[in-house]
């Protein structure tokens, strides 16, 4: 999800509970939307400058809804486990 120009995003990825990986993360600057599996079911829900987020273990994406580039302030780097879903 790092520095997202609008209109762009990440692709559906999962990173594994049996490696202890997940994204984490601030958001400086921009606005957008995660979706996520859970349960069978895609939720998702916004978020804006200011707000923290964490992944947990679900398979998700992130989407830059606004006008600026979406600027995570920390982040958790993936790991080469992190499993991307094309």
């Amino acid at each position: 999800m790092l520095w997202k120009k609008p209109g762009k995003g990440s692709s559906w990825h999962t990173h594994p509970a049996e490696i202890g990986e997940e994204d984490l993360f601030y958001i400086a600057r921009g606005k957008g939307t995660m979706y996520y599996l859970q349960g069978g079911e895609e939720h998702r829900f916004e978020f804006r400058e200011g707000d923290a987020i964490q992944s947990h273990h679900l398979t998700n994406y992130t989407w830059n809804t606004g006008p600026k580039i979406l600027d995570p302030l920390c982040r958790r780097a993936q790991s080469p486990r992190t499993i991307v879903h094309e």
